[in-house]
């Protein structure tokens, strides 16, 4: 196969993957061991499986990342949003290691897992962090934002995705 066919299938593959058409696969990740909130309850992993209505925002992100943990104060901030939960999905990272980022500067998630194996980036296309995809309750997707958020592109990105989508809902 020379360069010039394979590009082009990749267009073509490309052009007909409509954001709309993805869809939040049903997939139950195991909670982060060691992660416990300061009342010493362990934090929940993440499952799609039990979403309810709202909104869902998955944070990917690991702890290595720099741009990560710049924008660690803003998601906390985003957190408080009660539109939507707030997932966070560490990769390429281990428990010890989100455990102890997380109890050092605050969990804003209400659910937290390490998906070593991609179960959940994988399906969604996600190819590196940090990166935010918006989830409606319908479980289809609304949006995504690839790299570090600041205050100013949280507010102007992902709650006018969050605000779309509870202007959609039926009244």
């Amino acid at each position: 196969m020379n360069r010039r066919t394979l590009l082009t299938g990749l267009g073509v593959t490309l052009a007909g993957c409509k954001p709309e058409d993805v869809h939040l696969p049903v997939v139950t990740l195991p909670p982060v061991a060691g992660l416990t909130s300061s009342a010493g309850w362990a934090f929940p992993g993440v499952s799609t499986e039990t979403l309810g209505s709202r909104p869902l925002v998955i944070n990917f992100w690991a702890t290595w990342c720099p741009y990560c943990r710049d924008e660690h104060a803003a998601l906390a901030d985003f957190a408080r949003d009660t539109r939507m939960l707030l997932v966070g999905v560490a990769v390429k990272d281990t428990e010890a290691q989100v455990a102890a980022y997380l109890a050092a500067h605050g969990n804003p998630y209400a659910a937290v897992s390490v998906d070593h194996r991609l179960e959940l980036a994988k399906p969604l296309g996600q190819r590196g962090v940090p990166t935010k995809m918006v989830f409606g309750g319908d479980r289809r997707h609304a949006g995504t934002q690839i790299g570090p958020v600041t205050d100013a592109r949280v507010r102007n990105g992902l709650r006018d995705v969050l605000a779309r989508i509870d202007t959609s809902r039926p009244a």
